[in-house]
């Protein structure tokens, strides 16, 4: 997926299928413009396997990112539950401001509801690299059983440990 030009905006959900190639389910993904959800809730990304570079060439608003979540046609949640541990997100790069989302590697819904507090990391669940190039709300979460121990935000080295942005415990 590619899209041209710093102007142009993606809203709307993103559904992959396909043939894998080696353990990459979605190789790079490069968005010349923003991502933000609708006025009617987020936008929703759920690939169920690795992922490459994702980048994104202006700000992120609503955005769920679920790598190793396996969704069904219609955005639901498969029957039985189905949650991938080791998927690894090779880098995050966002060159502008993060808000009001989550991103995230190996998360598991456990009773089929992302995002209502009993969700639980899965193993081997990472991120490679992550740089985002302006501000990141506290109401976004970047979370993996594994994270690098340091990501760039506004161009400064931030701890990812002692960052309540990120989250290496295993109930969120």
């Amino acid at each position: 997926m590619r899209t041209a030009g710093r102007n142009r905006n993606f809203s709307s959900s993103l559904t992959l299928s396909g043939a894998t190639h080696g353990a990459v389910i979605l190789g790079s993904v490069d968005i010349g413009g923003s991502v933000s959800g609708g006025l009617t809730g987020d936008s929703q990304w759920a690939v169920n396997g690795n992922i490459g570079a994702i980048q994104i060439r202006g700000n992120v608003a609503k955005l769920q990112l679920l790598a190793g979540a396996k969704l069904g046609p219609m955005g639901q949640l498969t029957t039985p539950l189905a949650a991938f541990s080791g998927v690894s997100i090779k880098s995050l790069t966002i060159d502008g401001s993060v808000t009001s989302s989550w991103l995230s590697a190996g998360l598991d819904p456990v009773d089929g509801v992302f995002l209502n507090g009993n969700d639980q990391l899965l193993p081997g669940g990472s991120f490679g690299s992550i740089s985002i190039g302006s501000t990141v709300d506290t109401d976004t979460k970047i979370v993996a059983s594994s994270l690098p121990s340091t990501a760039t935000i506004g161009r400064q080295k931030v701890p990812t440990a002692s960052d309540p942005r990120f989250s290496l415990v295993s109930n969120l």
